[in-house]
């Protein structure tokens, strides 16, 4: 009889072991999604610390990015900023320093978690140093994917995304909503939604 709890509590330590392995590994919860595409990253509760050099808050926005997602890995491209990050289950970390052309020191850091293959929310956090100088602030983020990457055309619940390029060269996404002719029940047309620019 004590051979066999032996044998048991051998096994059971064995267990525990490995599944503590896994965990500290920060492997334990594989990707749930594929964020790769094009999402609308929404601000709201934009806040600063204005520190000793003053600074003070943007005004939110929304702007689109680029996600490119590898298993648990995954990069933003956010105009000529690039982040990179790791995906835990449904809850995607990411970061990213550089200096500004004037010599200022960034660094901005944050988190958010995918409540569906095509939306999230999180949070944003940045630091700006320059010599003795030093600000810091943060802001909520809303995000909503617009296409999956390398789909355009993309059609999706009504609405139809295209590439636009404008006399000059700009870039934009258009979005056109399939909608009926009030004229003609049997007859739709596509009207202009938003246009997103890249």
């Amino acid at each position: 009889m004590k051979k066999k709890e032996k044998i048991m509590n051998r096994f059971l330590f064995i267990g525990l072991v490995i599944f503590v392995g896994i965990f500290l590994s920060g492997n334990a919860f594989p990707a749930t999604y594929d964020a790769t595409g094009r999402w609308c990253c929404s601000d709201s509760n934009v806040w600063v610390n204005p520190g000793n050099a003053g600074c003070t808050a943007d005004p939110a926005e929304t702007s689109c990015i680029t996600i490119t997602q590898t298993g648990n890995n995954f990069t933003v491209v956010d105009g000529d900023q690039t982040f990179t990050g790791t995906v835990n289950g449904t809850t995607y970390s990411f970061s990213c320093g550089y200096v500004d052309g004037e010599g200022t020191d960034i660094t901005i850091s944050g988190q958010f978690t995918l409540s569906s293959c095509s939306s999230g929310c999180g949070s944003v956090t940045w630091s700006a140093t320059d010599g003795p100088y030093y600000c810091n602030g943060g802001n909520d983020i809303t995000l909503t994917k617009v296409y999956t990457q390398g789909e355009l055309p993309y059609y999706d619940n009504g609405l139809l995304y295209i590439p636009l390029v404008l006399v000059g060269g700009a870039t934009y996404d258009a979005v056109l909503e399939l909608t009926e002719c009030p004229s003609d029940p049997f007859s739709i047309y596509f009207k202009v939604k938003s246009v997103i620019p890249k």
